[in-house]
């Protein structure tokens, strides 16, 4: 007599399909938390965002402030340098921050407002000129209800115009920085189809 090898399929009870996996869970909501339909959410690259750009301002005020102690040079708190070193720690934080997100979302910088091309068109004049027109007519307003009168000038001669250019570059690198810091990036990210590059860096 021949033996015959008997098959049978595994059996599958209905618990079996019903098993709850709790470790699952945790990772899960967390992934939902965390990444959304183009990657890392809005709300985490934000806070990555300006959490960078203040940690960078607080290492170069300390860093500054420590150099200066040590030369023996003293900034007035309303004076254009400290204005301009001010500001320029500021743009340079801002485009640290901006870098690091750029790794991070794997762009490149020309899409955080810092196009390579027509850097210096259209759109850059005009908004020299309103920013120009609006504190100029600001001004004019003050004066013309008696708000100041205007006085003669203080300085002359080499005086006059190193304070001219000081205050120039000041007011330039002010307006860069403020606008780098606090629209260059956070402006973007609320547009849901800038980011739509980004949708496989961090998944």
């Amino acid at each position: 007599m021949k033996n015959r090898l008997r098959v049978t399929k595994p059996f599958h009870s209905d618990n079996d399909q019903m098993i709850d996996y709790p470790a699952a869970r945790p990772s899960l909501i967390c992934r939902k938390l965390l990444f959304g339909s183009h990657g890392l959410r809005v709300i985490w690259r934000l806070l990555i965002y300006f959490a960078a750009l203040i940690s960078c301002v607080l290492l170069l005020l300390k860093g500054v402030g420590a150099l200066l102690r040590a030369l023996h040079w003293r900034l007035g708190n309303q004076s254009v340098e400290s204005l301009l070193t001010g500001q320029s720690l500021l743009l340079l934080s801002a485009l640290f921050a901006i870098a690091v997100m750029a790794k991070i979302e794997r762009r490149s910088l020309s899409g955080y407002w810092m196009p390579r091309k027509n850097a210096f068109g259209r759109n850059f004049w005009e908004g020299l000129t309103w920013g120009m027109a609006v504190p100029v007519a600001i001004v004019l307003l003050i004066w013309l209800s008696n708000g100041y009168r205007f006085g003669m000038l203080a300085l002359s001669g080499r005086a006059l115009i190193r304070y001219l250019l000081l205050w120039a570059a000041a007011a330039l690198i002010n307006a860069i920085a403020e606008n780098l810091a606090i629209l260059g990036y956070p402006v973007p990210r609320q547009n849901p189809s800038t980011c739509s590059s980004d949708r496989n860096s961090s998944m």
